[in-house]
C-alpha cells in the first residue's frame, strides 16, 4: 500500500496544486503539507477530510488516504444496493418518466446498469440488433464508453463522431474511469482514418457549453443533449457513484423522432 505521503502528492499534482496553492486552499501552512508529504507528520481524520475538501476527491479515494494515514475508512464501500429498495424505486422512476427519451442508469465505470425502453429501442434500430442479440445484451452490461469509442456497428452512425469520442475519453481519464491504457485498448481496433480524426479531435476540444451527440441512419438525423442526474448526501460509496444519463431532444425533428417512435 502506497504511504499517506505518496498518495498526497499523487493527488495534489494530479488536481495540478502546488504545496502552496493546497496550503492555502486547505488552510493549512505549507510547511505542514510538505512534513506530511515527507512522512515527518501524521495525518488525523480531521486533518485528511480537510485536505480532501480542497482536492475535492471522491469517497473511494478518501478511504484510501484514512488507510495510507493508518485510520479507518469513513464511506461504507458496500455495493449490496439491491437492499436500498426505495433507491431503485426512485431509479426506476427517473428512467420511465424520461420516456420518450433514452435514459440510463451508469456506474462508476460507466456500465449500464439499466435503461428504459426508448434507449433499449435507440440501440436496436442503430445497431441493426436480431432477437438473439437484444437477448445477450439485456443480460450482458454494456460500456457506454467501450460503445461510443469502438463498437464498429454503432460508430458509424454518428455523424459527430470523432468530436464526442474525444470529449468521453477526456472525460473519463479526468473523472477516473479508466485510465490511458484501457483507453488505447478501446480504441486499438479502429482504423487509421478514425484514429486520426480523433486525435485531431483531442487537440481541437473546446470549453463548449453543451455538445449534442448526432446520429445518423436511413436518412434520419438525431441530435440528443445528455443530462446527469446523481444521488447526493450519500455515506455509501457504490450509490454516490451512480448516475442516471438522460438524453433529450435538441431540435423539433428529432422531439418528433421519439414522440412518434
Amino acid at each position: 500500500m502506497a504511504t499517506f505521503g505518496t498518495l498526497l502528492k499523487y493527488h495534489r499534482k494530479l488536481g495540478r496544486f502546488s504545496q502552496l496553492s493546497l496550503a492555502a486552499e486547505a488552510g493549512i501552512s505549507q510547511r505542514h503539507i510538505s512534513f506530511l508529504e515527507s512522512g515527518r507528520a501524521n495525518a488525523s481524520a480531521k486533518m485528511v477530510h480537510k485536505l480532501a475538501s480542497a482536492l475535492k476527491l471522491d469517497f473511494p479515494s478518501i478511504n484510501r488516504l484514512l488507510l495510507a494515514a493508518g485510520l479507518a475508512p469513513h464511506y461504507k464501500e458496500t455495493s449490496d444496493l439491491q437492499a436500498h429498495k426505495y433507491i431503485w424505486q426512485a431509479v426506476d422512476f427517473m428512467l420511465e418518466s424520461q420516456m420518450p427519451y433514452p435514459t440510463i442508469l451508469l456506474d462508476a465505470k460507466w456500465n449500464i446498469i439499466k435503461s428504459n425502453l426508448a434507449a433499449q429501442k435507440l440501440l436496436v434500430w442503430l445497431m441493426d440488433l436480431t432477437d438473439d442479440e437484444i437477448a445477450v445484451m439485456q443480460n450482458t452490461p454494456k460500456n457506454i464508453l467501450e460503445l461510443i469509442l469502438c463498437n464498429s456497428r454503432l460508430r458509424p452512425h454518428i455523424k459527430n463522431w470523432a468530436e464526442i469520442a474525444a470529449h468521453m475519453s477526456l472525460r473519463a481519464l479526468d473523472d477516473g474511469v479508466c485510465d490511458q491504457s484501457q483507453i488505447a485498448a478501446m480504441t486499438a481496433s479502429l482504423n487509421i482514418t478514425d484514429q486520426k480524426s480523433w486525435a485531431q479531435a483531442k487537440r481541437n476540444v473546446t470549453e463548449q457549453a453543451i455538445i449534442p451527440i448526432v446520429y445518423q441512419k436511413a436518412g434520419i438525423t438525431l441530435s440528443l443533449i445528455s443530462m446527469q442526474t446523481r444521488f447526493m448526501m450519500s455515506q455509501n460509496i457504490a450509490l454516490s457513484e451512480l448516475s442516471i444519463e438522460s438524453f433529450i431532444a435538441n431540435d423539433e425533428a428529432t422531439k418528433q423522432f421519439f414522440i412518434n417512435a
